[in-house]
């Protein structure tokens, strides 16, 4: 594991919880997500997850593809909260 992604995965486990601020990308969420969800399973796995979005179409179908993605990891919908700008 590189040095940057230990530095991060610290940081991580040091928050009470996790708001994702994300874009949509070709109607999902982009690899950058998805790689910062497979490297960090860890230390996500305990953290309340709130998601912001914006106004973009297609930005409903990337918050579900990620929070499924997110259920299924940890198998829980009723921890994930969705806002709105």
């Amino acid at each position: 594991m590189h040095a940057h992604t230990r530095r991060w995965a610290a940081a991580v486990r040091e928050t009470e919880a996790l708001v994702i601020v994300m874009p949509e990308y070709n109607r999902g969420y982009n690899a950058p997500l998805k790689n910062a969800i497979d490297f960090l399973y860890a230390e996500w796995e305990a953290l309340p997850v709130a998601f912001e979005k914006t106004l973009v179409d297609g930005q409903v179908v990337a918050d579900d593809a990620v929070t499924l993605e997110l259920a299924a990891m940890f198998g829980e919908l009723g921890r994930m909260a969705r806002t709105g700008s």
